[in-house]
C-alpha cells in the first residue's frame, strides 16, 4: 500500500531556501522529546504576529544575520515520546532522495499536470482563504511501512510518523504527539 502524505493545517511553511534543520532529542523529565528548529515563512507579517514568532536579526555561526522579509521566524516543531528520529539527505548531485516514495494527492494544490500559473494562483488563493499554507513541508504519513514494520505495536496506541521537508534535508520522527512553538536559534 502507497505511503500517504497527510495534510497538516499550519499557518506556515518550511522555509524553501533554508538549507538545514536542526533536530535535537533531549530528556525532559521522565519524558523523551525531539525538537526541530526551522525557518518558516508565513502569508503576512499579520500572520507571523499573531502566532508569537518574532522576526529579529539572530546570530548564527557568529555573525548576525537579518531576516530577509518581516514574514519569516523560526519555530520549533516538538516531538513527545519519540521512539524514532532520523535526519536524511533529500538531494544531491550523488543521492537520490527517498522522498518522492509519498503520494501527495490528499495535499491541497497536487495537480502538478496543470501549468505553474494556474497552480500558484490556487497555491495563493488557499493560503489567502484559509489562513493554512497548502505546503506547509510538514506532513504525518498515512500507510506508514515505518509503523507497520518496525514499530507496530505503537501503531496500536496512536504513534504517528511525521516528516518535514527541508531545501536539502529531510527529518523523519515517529512518536506519540506533536505540536510547534516559535523558537529563535541558540
Amino acid at each position: 500500500m502507497k505511503q500517504i502524505l497527510k495534510y497538516i493545517e499550519l499557518p506556515w511553511q518550511i522555509s524553501p531556501s533554508a538549507s538545514d534543520l536542526k533536530l535535537q532529542v533531549k530528556e525532559t523529565g521522565p519524558d523523551y522529546q525531539s525538537v526541530v528548529l526551522c525557518l518558516v515563512f508565513f502569508n503576512s507579517k499579520e500572520a507571523r504576529e499573531a502566532s508569537g514568532v518574532t522576526a529579529k536579526s539572530y546570530q548564527l555561526q557568529g555573525k548576525e544575520k537579518v531576516f530577509a522579509s518581516d514574514r519569516e521566524g523560526f519555530i520549533q516543531i516538538q516531538f513527545k515520546n519519540p521512539i524514532f528520529s532520523a535526519m536524511e539527505i533529500k538531494a544531491s548531485d550523488e543521492v537520490t532522495s527517498d522522498f518522492n516514495i509519498y503520494d501527495d494527492s490528499l495535499l491541497p494544490c497536487s495537480d502538478s499536470k496543470e501549468p505553474i500559473n494556474i497552480r500558484l494562483d490556487k497555491y495563493r488563493e488557499h493560503w489567502n482563504g484559509t489562513g493554512n499554507s497548502p505546503r506547509p513541508g510538514f506532513y504525518e504519513i498515512l500507510n506508514s511501512s515505518l509503523l507497520s514494520d518496525r514499530f507496530k505495536p505503537y501503531k496500536s496506541i496512536g504513534y504517528g510518523h511525521y516528516i518535514i521537508e527541508g531545501s536539502d534535508m529531510y527529518v523523519e520522527v515517529v512518536a506519540s504527539a506533536w505540536n510547534w512553538i516559535p523558537a529563535f536559534p541558540e
